[in-house]
């Protein structure tokens, strides 16, 4: 329910998994952005809790060019990462590079060991050139992205918990993984590769006191699962999904009259995910196009801010028929048509379906003083189901489960009311934020159990997998948010933030509603982190910019969870120790030669599951030796980071 965008263009490549990363270079990014209330109008469906914008490096300074490369090493699980960036200007002609690689194998924690199948081997590369005048700008951006991902499954023996490995199509055998494999940067046969590639054209004209933004991009999602150990060169995926996606925003904004702003557009996306090339088939291929347009209004009276708007939004989905058939050759499922689909098997029909929805939003700023601040905000949210949703039918091999959709579900629809308070001075800035939000037609995933209260499992190949059903009814999600940042002098500083939700489930009624799902699945537990940083003044000319740091992550257990069909179960909490320590060091003429940081994660090496790591439930046992199940979150972690400018 939260959008994310890189530099202002949304993401788009398998949202609809639940396990799936954002494919972006993390070297790339320079800050993020979170935006909530009115301005997250400009959007779309998805955006109906948010949006993170993830914002890239700036370009150079005028007739400048410079750029730094930067290495890293991490030792849980031995990361390797460098990145070269370049950048230059000319007479308003920008333009840029950058190239990145990382690399690691399994991580470890103190109770699984090293976890088996957790390594990665991540390439990306990313130019943009644009031009900026008087006139306004037009960027040209262009990245591709490219990660070989294992998928763990959390097999284990009985006895030793040492993880095992598949190595046939019938799974009958498991050997137990050798130290070797665990500790290799070689990619196992059981991986994912996720290859993005996007190209954007980001243009501004201003027209006097207005502007115009006219955005287009291009994007291509192919992601492969790589399932079938015994396959031909073990390089035939499971899952092989191929989506192309045209994104387009249009933006107006009208000359700001009488402190009124006036911002007014279109957006959307128009999309084909093609599944057939794959041998399982977990949600069919499909188009989808969307389409919204927003009014935004501000004004400011001079104390009090006042902003809202109002947004519709239209999606239309289309699924097609799909036919598959073993394949003599290699046994496995493949899509057909034509002749071809005579006696086939039918997984998925063709379906056509459209929402729509409108969304708004009213928010209230006022300056009690040059101190205090008084925010308050309403709202009424919406968001379309997605594919999966609507039309899962199979088993997704990085999830672990066979997963059921319903076409009959309708949009989800929220009334939110936030407040808050925020207070500034040189020393001090703190804020606290309430919120309340009802949601009517949430869509939640539930467990499925038989007959004699057990798993319901579903067959795919010759393996056994746990059933989950989406459902839909009305929550109630409340909670707050603080943040206190300290500066008694000017060198030492003490920022602290606190969050904590909670999610009732009103979808039960009468005899149905019991102990046992009375809350919303797959809530976040309330979360303080602290960190304490000290500026160091060196009295020479060799250090500057010198940090030490300590801080503290404190995560609370989570009791309130949907334990309905055994869909969740609780979490203990934990308290995270970091330390940190970093410099810059000067040349001759004072200028940067590089800069230099050194973290200590985890310090204390505290073995812990985060809830909503999906982990966490990668268990074949009902019991262990040691007493703890399902996998474990990365212990102690020592990281190197060295960044030379140029």
């Amino acid at each position: 329910r939260i959008l994310t965008l890189f530099d202002g263009v949304r993401q788009e490549g398998q949202q609809w998994g639940d396990e799936h990363g954002i494919e972006v270079d993390k070297y790339l990014i320079e800050k993020v952005e979170v935006i909530k209330g009115p301005a997250s109008l400009m959007y779309g469906s998805d955006a109906l809790a948010g949006v993170v914008n993830l914002i890239p490096n700036p370009p150079s300074h005028v007739d400048k060019m410079s750029g730094n490369a930067t290495t890293e090493y991490q030792s849980n699980n031995g990361m390797l990462g460098a990145s070269l960036f370049l950048t230059g200007n000319k007479n308003g002609i920008e333009w840029g590079g950058r190239a990145s690689k990382r690399k690691a194998a399994d991580f470890q924690n103190a109770v699984d060991g090293r976890v088996y199948n957790t390594g990665f081997d991540e390439t990306s590369a990313n130019v943009f050139i644009g031009v900026h005048k008087k006139w306004g700008f037009t960027d040209l951006n262009v990245t591709l992205y490219d990660n070989l991902q294992e998928i763990p499954d959390g097999s284990r023996d009985s006895l030793s918990r040492k993880f095992t490995q598949q190595v046939t199509e019938a799974d009958s055998i498991r050997p137990i993984v050798s130290e070797q494999d665990l500790k290799s940067y070689r990619i196992g046969v059981i991986h994912q590769r996720v290859q993005h590639y996007r190209a954007f054209l980001k243009n501004m004209f201003f027209f006097g006191n207005s502007r115009l933004s006219v955005n287009f991009g291009w994007q291509k999602s192919v992601r492969r699962e790589y399932s079938h150990p015994e396959a031909p060169n073990q390089l035939t995926p499971g899952l092989y999904l191929q989506l192309n996606t045209i994104n387009y925003d249009v933006k107006y904004f009208l000359p700001e009259v009488h402190r009124w702003a006036v911002a007014m557009g279109i957006n959307g996306i128009s999309q084909t995910n093609d599944v057939s090339a794959g041998t399982e088939f977990v949600i069919p291929s499909f188009s989808q196009f969307d389409l919204g347009g927003f009014l935004s209004v501000k004004k400011d009276f001079g104390k009090l801010d006042v902003s809202g708007g109002v947004r519709y939004d239209y999606r239309h989905f289309s699924s097609q028929d799909l036919y598959t058939k073993q394949n003599p050759n290699t046994g496995f499922e493949q899509a057909v048509n034509g002749a071809e689909t005579v006696n086939a098997e039918k997984p998925f029909s063709a379906f056509n379906t459209q929402f729509n929805g409108v969304s708004m939003s009213i928010g209230l700023a006022y300056l009690v003083n040059k101190n205090w601040t008084l925010k308050a905000n309403f709202s009424r949210g919406y968001r379309a189901p997605n594919v999966s949703e609507i039309t899962a039918n199979g088993v997704h091999p990085g999830t672990g489960f066979f997963q059921l959709g319903n076409d009959n579900f309708k949009p989800e629809f929220s009334l939110q009311g936030d407040l808050g308070i925020a207070y500034s001075s040189k020393s001090v800035n703190a804020g606290a934020s309430f919120f309340v939000n009802q949601v009517s037609q949430y869509i939640f995933n539930t467990r499925l159990l038989n007959a004699q209260g057990t798993d319901s499992l579903s067959t795919s190949g010759s393996i056994e997998y746990p059933t989950f059903k989406y459902q839909q009814g009305n929550v109630l999600l409340y909670g707050m948010e603080a943040n206190l940042d300290f500066h008694p002098i000017q060198r030492l500083h003490l920022e602290n933030t606190f969050s904590v939700i909670y999610g009732n489930n009103h979808s039960f009624k009468g005899n149905e509603k019991n102990e046992h799902n009375r809350y919303v699945p797959f809530m976040p537990p309330l979360r303080y982190n602290g960190e304490l940083r000290y500026d160091i003044m060196m009295p020479g000319k060799l250090f500057f910019n010198t940090f030490v740091k300590a801080q503290i992550n404190y995560t609370a257990t989570q009791n309130r969870v949907y334990n309905n069909e055994n869909t969740e179960t609780p979490t203990l909490g934990y308290t995270l120790i970091n330390l940190g320590v970093g410099t810059a060091i000067k040349g001759k003429k004072r200028a940067t030669l590089f800069n230099v940081y050194f973290m200590v994660n985890n310090v204390f090496d505290v073995s812990f599951q985060d809830h909503l790591s999906r982990l966490k439930y990668f268990e074949e046992f009902s019991a262990s030796p040691n007493g703890r199940l399902g996998i474990y979150n990365m212990g102690r972690n020592m990281a190197l980071k060295l960044i030379v400018p140029f």
